[in-house]
C-alpha cells in the first residue's frame, strides 16, 4: 500500500492528547501553524475531566477536538482513528516545533521505501535551576538515544502494531516503539528541526509527582518488556549529560544527579503504590 496520497506526498496528521493544557497548547498549536508546510490534520483529544479553556483554544486554532474518558495513551489512538492521513506525528500539549519539521518529514516519508518511523530530536525550555538540569538530561538523551522514541509513524506502521496501549501511563512510547522493531519496522532519526520540550518552571516536587503517576503502570511495562527494562540505558544518558554539562553549565550538573534520583524516587513510590493496592484487591476477591 502507497504511502503518499493523490497529489504525490503524503498528508500528515498531528495528535495531541490533552487534560487541563490551556498553558502551553497555545504555543504548540501556533508552531505547527505558522510552518511554512502546515499539517493536513490536526486533532485534539481532550480528557473529559479538563476544566480549563484547552477546547476553546483548540478550537479557535482550527483543530478538530474530540473529548474522550481515555487516558493519555488511549487518546493518542482516539485521535488517529478521526484522521486519514498517510503519516501520524504524535505531540504532547507542551511541545513546540520548530520551523521547518512538517516539511521535513513529508521529505523523509515521500518514498515509499523510505522508513515505517522516526525519532526526533528533542530539547528542553524553561526556567530555574531545575530546568537546567532537565535540560541537561535531555541532551543526554540525544547523545546516547537511550530515551528515544518514535514521534511519527506510517499509519501502515500504526494499525500493523495495534497503536498504543492503553494501559500504559508510562512508556507507552518507548512500548510502541518497540513493538514496532520487533514488527521490523525502519525507524530514522531526524536531528533537524527539533521538538522543544516546554518544561515551565522546574521542582523536584513537580518531578517526583509526574514520575509517580507513571510509576503505577510500571509493572505492566515490566510485565511486558521485562523487570526495569524501561530504565535501560538509564546511567550512560546520565553521565553524558553530565559530560555536557562540564563544558556547557558546570553549576547544572549536581541538578541532574539529585533530579533524576527525584524521577526515579518518584517511579519507585509510584510502582509500591500499584502493587499495593493489588494486593488489596486480590485479597478481597472471593
Amino acid at each position: 500500500m502507497t504511502r503518499n496520497s493523490a497529489e504525490g506526498s503524503p498528508r500528515i496528521a498531528v495528535v495531541i492528547p490533552t487534560l487541563n493544557s490551556a498553558r502551553t497548547l497555545g504555543a504548540c498549536l501556533d508552531s505547527l501553524i505558522s510552518q511554512d508546510v502546515r499539517p493536513n490534520e490536526l486533532v485534539i483529544v481532550d480528557d473529559v475531566r479538563t476544566k480549563d479553556e484547552t477546547r476553546s483554544i483548540g478550537e479557535s486554532w482550527g483543530a478538530r477536538v474530540v473529548v474522550s474518558p481515555a487516558g493519555m495513551a488511549d487518546s493518542r489512538n482516539v485521535g488517529v482513528a478521526h484522521t486519514s492521513s498517510e503519516v501520524i506525528l504524535h505531540l504532547d500539549s507542551d511541545m513546540i516545533v520548530e520551523p521547518g519539521l512538517i516539511q521535513t518529514l513529508i521529505e523523509l516519508f515521500r518514498e515509499d521505501d523510505g522508513p515505517d518511523a522516526a525519532t526526533v530530536a528533542e530539547a528542553s525550555v524553561g526556567t530555574g535551576y531545575w530546568w537546567r538540569a532537565r535540560a541537561l538530561d535531555k541532551a543526554g538523551v540525544e547523545a546516547t538515544g537511550y530515551g528515544r522514541s518514535a514521534r511519527v509513524c506510517t499509519r501502515e506502521l500504526f494499525d500493523r502494531v495495534g497503536g498504543y496501549d492503553g494501559k500504559l501511563e508510562a512508556g507507552e512510547d518507548t512500548d510502541f516503539h518497540r513493538r514496532a522493531l520487533s514488527a521490523g519496522a525502519r525507524v530514522a532519526h531526524v536531528k533537524q528541526p527539533r521538538i522543544l520540550h516546554d518544561d515551565g518552571r522546574m521542582s523536584l516536587m513537580i518531578a517526583f509527582r509526574k514520575k509517580r503517576r507513571y510509576g503505577l503502570s510500571v509493572a505492566t511495562f515490566d510485565a511486558k518488556h521485562g523487570t526495569g527494562s524501561l530504565g535501560q540505558g538509564w546511567g550512560r544518558r546520565i553521565v553524558r549529560g553530565a559530560l555536557i554539562g562540564i563544558r556547557a553549565d558546570p553549576m547544572a550538573v549536581p541538578g541532574l544527579v539529585i533530579l533524576k534520583l527525584a524521577d526515579a524516587a518518584g517511579a519507585l513510590v509510584g510502582k509500591l503504590a500499584a502493587n499495593s493496592k493489588s494486593s488489596a484487591r486480590y485479597r478481597m476477591d472471593p
